[in-house]
């Protein structure tokens, strides 16, 4: 081997000097072998875009070589870009022809020179083994690691790169090898070393453990290059928002998928573009302080469940961490894939564990090449190409055509001199980014032998003290005992203390001494006290769930083949541990050590000196040793004593105590109760769980939706569903109609609970509104004045008309209108009550056109009620809603003729006198008078707590008979799919609170409700007294209120009130406060937007406290004379001001206000004159 050409790609790709820095590292490997071997003929081929960067550059690097030069327009005339010449070599689609006017380009540039070995990175030359038949040509590319803090790699393949490649061709036949043992050992020891250079290191864990606690699944998708052919031509997407959007598409709702950009080139997606996929897919993760740490990604792969790419070399990596890994495209990475994106869902299922092993040996030995050792060293590189220089000579084909496998421990030793770390550390100073050690997985990676604590540790219950779950099975077992007052939680904790003093508190009890105890309590027959005992065993075992923050400790342990231990001081015996430890996927251990069973507890740290010894004998070569526990003196000092390292982590209970939360929760943890008990455990469990949750603390929900989803919405709307499921089924109700909207996700509920209680009554979605059940339902002019005089705020008669009737005002004699002095357009402002005569005198006239519109429309509702079975009086059927006044069960029923059941969250007590010998049921309270002083305070956020409910679908105006087929026709919010993005991210918390409830407490479902009091309490706490972080995602969220006659916002949008520096007046804000109909809400928002010291000059009304007797909210006095009122007004709302005026002079002012067309200083004149 005595001549060596580096061809340099000529085309000219993403830049002119894209390829020069590959160029001057080419230069530097042809100096070092030249370096070791002075005899060598090294020379390079390069196009004229290198030549143009070295004279701007000034570079002289490679005048010691001889440089041939292929000019870009002799390139083109074959090919006419670096894309279509890409896509030939790539695919072989190259015709022999244009094979050969290369390769004369090539024997020109260099003539008389005929290379035995050439060397190119990162791309397809096929033409050059035409130029030169009897050269080994050899293809390199970055290795499985390149970058900070982990060594750099160099991957070496003499058939090609990507789908040609080695490893894409031969991948089944590496797959199937098998590891011998010390290989294996080997494997881990080197799975252990490259997690080691991330976890001390590592700035991404506490941005990325909040997401955890949102998704069941975290999905990695590493975004490439756009225009770049290793991305474009091994995949069938054009750009990265395209690859990412058919991802999101693929990807579950409750699974994330965090996005990271590449770190060396310009972001692939806009800030429109994250906000457009963000609002289709609320499950998008893209964090702008996650993408400002360098080469991100490596470092993200332990905290994530999954990773799908085209072509990143990430998805090499991944084996590191066993990660599974979804193949978007056609690639070498296709050979570790574990599916491709038609069966993205499945991935988890297909995975098998350590299967790709041998794929990783192969990389590590006979793939992947230290670049210091093999690349930038002369004698190394010299040894390497050698070495496939002879097997090449030697006629060996395929994966004989490279060295010998070397052992990977001593590759080890040589990837330790290389390890960046130092130089990471650096940049991360540089970047001002702290490299946070994770607490877990930083210990894990130093230590041969780590035990975990089991109960709050590994798994967690439900409650803040353990002894709850013996309050919570009271009811059952007073059920079983037959006795209504049965204290069986004061007497199951005092049969264990007397359990435990028996033997002096020396050594753990067992459950049957502790029964044996309330035998002698209680005297109850051995047959009675079994069956309690074994309730008591279904509950603890139904009841535990894992701590999803440290699952992925316990895997990564596993992965890096660390010895795996369970120690636990508990009176449960192993038999039922081991059940336990089953249910929850903690069956792979190696060593159980169960204090009721081996007699002996980590509280006095007997336990441990036989953990140690069975741990030696087992492994005798291991020293280093690590104890997880939650309790600082069994798992921590007791731990410590024997030379073991300990960590403590605080329970997610306690963890939570830090929050704002905790403030709101502050009785549950005071005063011991299942029920209060179970919300703090479960918001603990799923937000709480990891070592640090990263959660504001100052917030409830963190200021996400799914956060206030699963903590405010789910406990209410679950409390509600275990009421409606009792009505039901109190009055044998044979089938449930589940109202649109705001009974959708109530809906959803209910069916989570069907999979629970198969037996419930049968449900569907029965599609309805106000306005779709009203104009069907006129018969008379008592009918038409009932819709007319309901409040229709301010709003056009056009509005007025179509939302109110179905009215189309250009179908309307224009005479009509003038003669009641309105625009024939229907333009005219009407406002409530002002205008109600007006309304109601040309409602009266337009009766004809009413009567026509109502029969049309109760002709295809009448059908679609029919399709529905809701007209069949032989079936006992109910209606559920969100309440007041039953409108929906009342005309519907006198459509049908059908007396139908109705349960709502709350009813008002003016419809009394309809409803009093009907089944017409409230949760939280029946018949509330809404305009007394004293009314419960659902009534002063039913707006909030609407949009909550609401479902991604519009309000339903009516049915269209097309073609034979009813269609529903909607109304929509001006922001819908905003709206649409804000629901299913309220939902999707919602349904996963739902899901954890009854994934632990389903067995018991019909056993065990939660009052209204308490199932209402965080919500009505959140409405009342919100944080700032909390309400900001409500900003400029607008419902559809088609009654009204316009839209409504739940917090008003205050940019257009904000001046040049993002300030609002305390005028401004006010004004913004009235327009919201969440004005706790929008006072604790917009306070961030006033000028340092301003403060608002209105209060929001008292906090109420929803406690064992409905919460009430007094109603303001009218105080003010009018006069008062009305400057008031004036002064915080001049639009509605002028618009409700009796003066049709004054009224169109309102409009210069609203629009904000008028100028600042007009509208002040225009106040201060009216005013006087």
């Amino acid at each position: 081997m005595n001549r060596i050409l580096y061809y340099v790609e000529p085309w000219i790709e993403l830049s002119p000097d894209f390829r020069f820095g590959a160029f001057k590292d080419a230069v530097f490997q042809l100096a070092q072998l030249k370096k070791h071997a002075p005899e060598l003929d090294c020379r390079l081929l390069i196009g004229e875009g290198i030549c143009e960067a070295i004279a701007r550059d000034g570079y002289t690097g490679h005048r010691e070589f001889e440089v041939g030069v292929l000019h870009l327009d002799e390139l083109t005339a074959v090919y006419k870009n670096a894309g279509k010449a890409a896509e030939a070599f790539l695919t072989g689609a190259s015709s022999e022809d244009d094979l050969e006017r290369l390769a004369r380009l090539c024997r020109r540039a260099l003539p008389g020179f005929e290379p035995d070995v050439v060397l190119m990175h990162e791309t397809h030359a096929p033409f050059i083994s035409k130029a030169y038949p009897s050269s080994l040509v050899l293809h390199s590319m970055y290795g499985m690691s390149y970058r900070m803090p982990l060594p750099r790699l160099t991957m070496f393949d003499p058939a090609g790169l990507y789908q040609n490649s080695l490893l894409a061709r031969h991948a089944a036949d590496l797959r199937a090898e098998c590891l011998p043992a010390s290989e294996a050992k080997a494997l881990c020891d080197a799975r252990n070393w490259f997690v080691s250079q991330l976890a001390p290191h590592d700035p991404t864990w506490q941005l990325i453990e909040p997401e955890q606690s949102r998704f069941d699944k975290l999905l990695l998708v590493p975004l490439q290059v756009d225009g770049y052919y290793a991305f474009n031509l091994c995949s069938e997407f054009e750009t990265q928002a395209e690859f990412l959007e058919t991802v999101l598409r693929a990807t579950p709702r409750t699974w994330g998928v965090v996005v990271t950009e590449h770190s060396e080139y310009k972001p692939s997606l806009g800030e429109l573009t994250v906000q457009r996929l963000k609002r289709s897919h609320p499950n998008l993760i893209y964090k702008k302080e996650l993408n400002a740490i360098p080469y991100v990604s490596q470092f993200l792969l332990a905290h994530v469940d999954a990773v799908a790419t085209v072509s990143s070399s990430l998805a090499l990596q991944a084996l590191v961490f066993d990660c599974p890994v979804i193949a978007a495209g056609s690639s070498h990475i296709n050979a570790v894939a574990t599916c491709d994106l038609r069966k993205l869902a499945d991935v988890f299922e297909l995975h098998q564990p350590r299967s790709r092993d041998p794929l990783l040996h192969f990389f590590l030995t006979r793939y992947h090449w230290a670049t210091a050792d093999h690349v930038h060293d002369g004698a190394g590189l010299y040894a390497l190409l050698s070495s496939f220089w002879n097997l090449h000579e030697s006629g060996m084909r395929g994966l004989e055509l490279l060295p010998a496998p070397r052992s990977l421990r001593d590759v080890l030793e040589r990837l330790k001199h290389h390890s960046q770390w130092r130089a990471w550390t650096t940049e991360l100073k540089k970047r001002g980014i702290a490299p946070n050690p994770h607490p877990v997985h930083a210990r894990i990676v130093f230590n041969e032998a780590v035990s975990f604590d089991l109960f709050d540790t590994l798994v967690c219950r439900p409650f803040v003290q353990p002894h709850e779950l013996f309050q919570f099975i009271e009811p059952l077992a007073r059920e079983l005992t037959g006795n209504i007052y049965f204290p069986f939680h004061h007497l199951r904790r005092e049969a264990e203390r007397l359990a435990r003093a028996a033997h002096g508190h020396r050594i753990e009890v067992t459950l049957d001494e502790i029964y044996a105890q309330l035998a002698s309590i209680t005297s109850f027959p051995r047959p009675l006290l079994e069956r309690i005992k074994a309730l008591e065993l279904k509950a603890e075992l139904a009841l535990i769930a894992p701590r999803r923050g440290l699952v992925r400790a316990w895997k990564l342990a596993g992965t890096l083949g660390k010895l795996r231990s369970i120690i636990t001081d508990i009176y449960l015996e192993e038999h039922a541990i081991r059940t336990l430890l089953a249910k929850n996927g903690f069956a792979d251990f190696d060593l159980l050590f169960v204090s009721a069973t081996e007699r002996v507890r980590k509280e006095d740290g007997t336990i441990y000196p036989k953990y140690m010894a069975a741990v030696r004998q087992l492994q005798p070569a291991l020293k280093s040793f690590l104890h997880v526990g939650d309790n600082a003196r069994a798992d921590g000092e007791m731990a410590r004593r024997f030379g073991i390292e300990a960590l403590v982590i605080p329970k997610a209970t306690e963890l939570l105590r830090r929050t704002r939360a905790a403030e709101l929760l502050k009785d549950a943890f005071a005063q011991p109760s299942y029920d209060t008990s179970i919300l703090a455990g479960m918001l603990a469990n799923r937000f709480f769980s990891a070592p640090s949750s990263g959660a504001d603390h100052a917030s409830l929900c963190d200021g996400h939706l799914f956060n206030v989803g699963y903590g405010v919405l789910g406990p209410f709307v679950l409390g509600y569903v275990q009421w409606v499921i009792r009505r039901l089924r109190a009055h044998k109700v044979d089938h449930a109609y589940f109202l649109a909207r705001d009974a959708y996700l109530v809906m959803k509920v209910f069916e989570e609970f069907k999979r629970w209680i198969p037996d419930l009554p049968s449900s569907s979605y029965l599609y309805c509104s106000r306005r779709s059940v009203l104009v069907p339902g006129i018969s008379e002019e008592e009918d038409i004045f009932e819709i007319a005089t309901l409040n229709f705020g301010t709003t056009t008669v056009e509005k007025f008309l179509n939302t109110r009737f179905g009215l189309n005002v250009a179908e309307l004699p224009p005479k009509l209108l003038r003669e009641h002095g309105m625009s024939a357009d229907g333009s005219t402002f009407i406002g409530y009550p002002r205008d109600l005569g007006a309304v109601v005198r040309l409602v009266t006239d337009l009766k004809p056109y009413i009567y026509e519109k109502a029969m049309q429309e109760r002709a295809t509702f009448t059908r679609y009620l029919e399709q529905e079975g809701a007209t069949d009086a032989g079936r006992k059927s109910a209606f559920v809603d969100i309440g007041y006044s039953g409108t929906m069960q009342r005309k519907i029923s006198q459509l049908t003729g059908v007396d139908y059941h109705g349960y709502y969250m709350l009813t008002h007590n003016y419809v009394l006198h309809y409803f009093r010998d009907k089944v017409f049921e409230a949760w939280l309270e029946e018949y509330d008078s809404q305009r007394a002083p004293y009314k419960h305070s659902f009534n002063q956020f039913i707006p909030l707590i609407e949009s909550l409910l609401s479902s991604t679908e519009g309000s339903l105006l009516c049915f269209r008979d097309v073609g034979g087929a009813l269609e529903p026709e909607y109304l929509y919010a001006s922001n819908e799919r905003e709206r649409i993005a804000f629901v299913e991210g309220l939902h999707a918390g919602a349904i996963s609170f739902v899901k954890d409830y009854l994934g632990m407490f389903g067995e018991f479902s019909e056993a065990v409700e939660l009052s209204p009091q308490v199932a209402s309490f965080i919500m009505l706490r959140f409405a009342e007294d919100p944080a700032p972080a909390d309400v900001r995602a409500f900003e400029g969220l607008i419902l559809e209120n088609m009654f009204a006659g316009a839209e409504f916002s739940v917090i008003s949008n205050p940019a257009r009130l904000l001046n040049a520096k993002g300030e609002l007046t305390v005028a401004a804000m006010e004004h913004l406060v009235s327009e919201s109909k969440w004005k706790q809400g929008a006072r604790v928002s917009y306070r961030r937007y006033l000028p340092a010291g301003a403060t608002a000059t209105a209060t929001a009304p008292a906090a109420t406290k929803p406690a064992a007797t409905p919460a009430v909210v007094p109603r303001p006095s009218a105080q003010l004379d009018r006069r008062t009122r009305l400057r008031n007004k004036l002064r915080n709302t001049p639009d509605r001001f002028f618009l409700d005026s009796k003066s049709r002079l004054l009224r169109p002012l309102g409009y210069l206000f609203r629009s904000r067309v008028a100028s600042a200083p007009l509208r002040f004149a225009i106040r201060k004159i009216v005013s006087a």
